[in-house]
């Protein structure tokens, strides 16, 4: 029984190792959009266009970096569902009981 457990693993970490990097990439991007639509951004990263803004309204307004921080949140939930599809479809395509399924 061990040496099924312990091959399970060494396959699990074979198969982690081979999408580590398209992981961390897609993280990023992730971490980079949630970044943008953030208004504890540094003042220098602030799109210039919400300065005109609050001068325009005569009134405080948070800034970010996106010019639109309901598309880019949009656009994240898109992302997230991307890469949950593409895992999805890379673990079931891993599984040694159906390998012509894929």
């Amino acid at each position: 029984m061990a040496d099924i457990l312990l091959g399970q693993s060494e396959r699990l970490t074979t198969s982690l190792r081979r999408v580590a990097g398209p992981v961390i990439l897609a993280v990023g991007a992730l971490l980079w959009g949630l970044v943008q639509i953030c208004s504890w951004v540094p003042a220098a990263w602030i799109h210039p266009v919400w300065g005109m803004a609050a001068d325009g309204l005569n009134r405080p307004v948070g800034g970010m970096i996106s010019l639109n921080g309901w598309d880019t949140v949009t656009e994240l939930m898109k992302l997230a569902t991307y890469m949950m599809a593409g895992w999805l479809a890379y673990s079931f395509c891993q599984r040694p009981s159906a390998p012509n399924r894929c």
